[in-house]
């Protein structure tokens, strides 16, 4: 065997044990990373108990100040009351603006403190609903009655559009609130503009639902805002709470009310230009005989459906799918929008979520390409966030995060 042999065979035999020091070496960092991502899952894991656990704290600390808070407030309001007549009957009427004073004060410490128990109360699961059948034009009127004088305050139009709307089976107090709560911010965030209302009775298949919109044309809101509005404590920003006041309560509250009933609420709104939320609920001939109705429903009617979640941090997928396993559903999963794109063109699922997209890609081009892909039947799409434009045929936006689209998802399956 000549040198150059020698040395060729020798570098060959360098090389070999070189590739093979490395694949150990992969070995090694993998073994070390499945360690390492197993080591993270559990500590995520353990974090979202304690978390959970907190909350729980949190809502029965809340609830128990609230009721210790409520009681003095009410005497307070009440003496205020007394104090007042006796104050007309005297007629001293320095006094008794001093005690409007006292007694307005009051009623909005009340009110701040209501808005927080019945939170806690939600979060704690111990909000009950009280069916009773409802006439919904009469509650409308109602609404309209109150919103009127709001909108006058900022110089507001007020409409009412819709009537001949007939009765369903409802909450009727939680109703109200959530109404008068959207009809009460449309009015504050308004002004030298309109508000209106309207409310109809549409069928869907095989079953009827009552849509309420209550639209503005105020000062509106971006996409990002949107995307945290229905959040506990959660306001547009710091100057809106110093120009408008509020908690940030009650439209996390009314979302809450309204997926108990079995309906669901999204807004559409761009800056500088107004804002519309719509309630949607199911039309309710009869009260339901039970707690859990529509999960239990939604468990009858999920066998096989396919669904398929598009982009969002893995965690947050894998979240959500064990949600519908447990619903009896197909859940795949996509992380990019052309892997999405390219297995809805092999096989349709039934139903495609779109949470985050990376990368840079953007919703509204994602739902536009889902728009024009054939498909054997009409593909429903449920986005979280919203999409610029019109919303294509079969695509629902919605705002709220996970809690939002698993209703959403539920309600979908009946």
């Amino acid at each position: 065997m000549s040198e150059r042999e020698r040395a060729l065979e020798e570098e060959v035999a360098r090389l070999q044990a070189d590739l093979l020091a490395a694949r150990e070496r992969e070995r090694e960092l993998h073994e070390s990373f499945e360690a390492e991502v197993q080591v993270r899952t559990s500590e995520l894991g353990d974090a979202k108990e304690a978390a959970e656990a907190a909350s729980r704290a949190k809502s029965r600390f809340l609830a128990n100040m609230s009721h210790e808070l409520r009681t003095p407030l009410n005497v307070i309001i009440g003496y205020a009351e007394m104090l007042m007549e006796d104050v007309a009957d005297g007629g001293e009427a320095g006094m008794g603006e001093d005690l409007e004073k006292i007694q307005r004060a009051g009623k909005h410490l009340l009110g701040l403190i209501d808005e927080i128990l019945d939170l806690s109360k939600i979060e704690a699961g111990k909000m009950d609903l009280h069916w009773e059948e409802v006439d919904i034009d009469a509650l409308v009127g109602e609404l309209s009655d109150t919103a009127l004088a709001l909108a006058s305050r900022n110089r507001n139009r007020f409409r009412v559009v819709g009537k001949g709307l007939g009765r369903t089976w409802a909450d009727a107090t939680k109703l109200r609130q959530v109404l008068f709560n959207l009809l009460a911010n449309a009015c504050k965030f308004t002004s030298d503009g309109e508000v209106q209302i309207a409310a109809a009775r549409r069928r869907i298949d095989d079953r009827e639902e009552l849509v309420f919109a209550v639209a503005d044309t105020g000062v509106g809101m971006d996409e990002e805002t949107v995307a945290k509005l229905f959040r506990p404590f959660m306001q547009a920003d710091a100057s809106s709470t110093r120009k408008y006041g509020g908690t940030g309560l009650g439209l996390a509250i009314s979302k809450r009310f309204v997926e108990m009933m079995g309906g669901s609420i999204h807004v559409r709104s761009r800056t500088g230009e107004g804002s519309t939320f719509t309630v949607r609920l199911p039309v309710r001939l009869r009260a339901p005989s039970r707690p859990g109705l529509l999960i239990e429903r939604a468990l009858e009617e999920g066998r096989g459906r396919r669904v398929l979640f598009v982009g969002g941090n893995p965690v947050r997928r894998e979240r959500l799918r064990r949600a519908l396993l447990e619903l009896g559903c197909r859940v795949g999963a996509a992380a990019t929008s052309t892997e999405a794109l390219g297995r809805i063109r092999r096989s349709a699922p039934d139903l495609v979520v779109v949470l985050d997209l990376p990368n840079g890609s953007d919703r509204t081009s994602f739902v536009e390409a889902l728009s024009v892909i054939p498909t054997p039947s009409r593909l429903d799409v449920f986005v979280d966030g919203a999409v610029a434009g019109p919303v294509p045929g079969g695509v629902v936006c919605l705002a709220g995060g996970d809690d939002a689209l698993l209703s959403a998802v539920r309600r979908w399956l009946i």
